[in-house]
């Protein structure tokens, strides 16, 4: 598996085991301040996670399982893969997705551009509140709040702009564009999709408890949601007013706060992180010690018969002074002629026992070239 196969695999299964803890354990309580960052971390995590390398840890107790490919070199001829290949047909669809995502993102801030564009802007230091006429449902996006002022009485209008204010005061813009971004990388898993409705919508039920504890009345504030519940989200890059399931937002507005001690559950996290880190470390140590070891010329050629002209030094011959060596035997008398690198010239009788015994201390034992074979018989 490649790397770039290997960090996208992981960074889904950290954003699977994130959405899947807060289905089980924390959805139906009332901590949003404390989701809020669950989910701020959960992304976060799905991006960093993958990268973290802690086979450093494990490295001792890999190295003894450490695996050894012998490919030998057949010097075949080498074969090149075609660009057509499922992995660059996966790699690149992956990265097509990628920038599809990205357009339709900068797609969104160009309508919201275009729907600013000639309208009477008024202040509300530091908010700004844009006055539409398009029908849409009111939304804030960083210190800028979209609203139709002709759709609503001035009632309603100051529940929105109070609602959207304090979205504004939150920076909640920040999470939706990390929640975009964390879409935008993990296009094809499902899990980061429902994982980003899940922060938007927990944005919501902590807008909706602010807004409720400044001692507007929650009737008349549910009824206001249900009235622009019929509008339409034009920007998904925004908090609007009414977003996702109308039904949760009431019934978490009325559910009684959640002991404190549930809180605890926060800390299961803790383990599940490791247990991650954990078997991405495992998978590193293995690519890591699964070294494939190619071994060039297994069959090595024979070495070159020796010359008939001259002996065969043994081991031990001082090879590394001698420059050229002749041997000649004429009327049974050996002699050896030793032409070092230094240009000197020794000659020895190797019939004469000094000779012989001098020439070995210095240069060593040599060998006599085998006889040539006799000619075959009829």
């Amino acid at each position: 598996m490649t790397p770039l196969f290997s960090y996208f695999l992981q960074g889904s299964l950290v954003t699977a085991s994130f959405l899947l803890f807060y289905k089980l354990l924390l959805r139906r309580d009332t901590f949003f301040k404390w989701s809020r960052w669950y989910f701020v971390t959960a992304a976060l995590a799905s991006f960093l996670l993958p990268l973290v390398d802690v086979s450093a840890l494990f490295a001792d107790a890999a190295s003894e399982n450490q695996v050894i490919a012998y490919l030998p070199d057949l010097s075949f001829s080498a074969v090149t893969l075609s660009s057509d290949t499922w992995e660059n047909f996966v790699s690149n669809l992956l990265y097509a997705g990628i920038v599809v995502m990205a357009v339709r993102l900068l797609m969104q801030m160009i309508a919201l551009l275009e729907l600013r564009k000639n309208k009477r802007i008024s202040k509300q230091h530091p908010v700004k509140i844009i006055e539409l006429n398009e029908q849409i449902n009111p939304f804030s996006f960083f210190n800028e709040i979209y609203v139709n002022p002709h759709l609503h009485t001035e009632a309603e209008l100051e529940e929105i702009i109070r609602h959207e204010q304090f979205h504004i005061q939150q920076k909640h813009t920040l999470d939706i564009l990390l929640g975009e971004v964390l879409t935008i990388v993990f296009w094809f898993n499902p899990f980061a999709w429902l994982l980003k409705n899940e922060l938007k919508q927990n944005l919501e039920f902590l807008t909706d408890k602010l807004v409720l504890e400044t001692g507007i009345d929650a009737k008349h504030y549910q009824y206001n949601l249900l009235k622009v519940s019929g509008l339409q989200n034009n920007i998904a890059a925004a908090n609007h007013f009414h977003f996702l399931k109308l039904k949760n937002r009431i019934i978490m507005m009325n559910k009684q706060q959640t002991h404190p001690y549930h809180a605890i559950k926060f800390l299961l996290l803790v383990p599940i992180v490791a247990l991650l880190l954990m078997a991405f470390a495992e998978r590193k140590t293995l690519l890591k010690n699964f070294n494939e070891v190619v071994l060039h010329d297994t069959v090595p050629p024979p070495p070159p018969p020796p010359s008939a002209s001259a002996p065969t030094p043994t081991a031990d011959v001082k090879v590394a002074n001698i420059k050229q060596m002749d041997v000649t035997n004429k009327d049974g008398v050996k002699k050896v002629t030793v032409t070092l690198k230094n240009g000197k010239k020794e000659t020895f009788d190797l019939n004469k026992e000094e000779d012989k015994k001098r020439f070995e201390q210095k240069y060593g034992k040599i060998q006599d070239p085998p006889s040539p074979p006799g000619l075959p018989t009829s």
